[in-house]
């Protein structure tokens, strides 16, 4: 049986081709087993559906700017949480 390492590997490279059948029936036994693995995969796909979206809109709305005031804020808001 494959391990969490080698499951999420197989959910990415899932996404880019097609898996042989024996490493889709151990991807898929391991999914049964390991709930983290599951959400991992379902977050991946995700983020796979989302991210030509999200160029599109960056490249629409690329007139928007944030006031300095804004950005010093985010900026300093980022450096308390390190």
């Amino acid at each position: 049986m494959i391990n969490c390492k080698q499951a999420t590997a197989m959910a990415s490279q899932q996404l880019d081709r097609e898996l042989s059948l024996r490493q889709r029936l151990s991807l898929k036994l391991h999914l049964l087993i390991c709930r983290y693995c599951r959400n991992y995969r379902r977050q991946l796909r995700f983020l796979h559906r989302i991210a030509p979206r999200l160029q599109t809109f960056i490249e629409e709305h690329s007139d928007i700017h944030l006031p300095p005031q804004r950005k010093e804020s985010i900026r300093k808001s980022l450096e308390e949480q390190e």
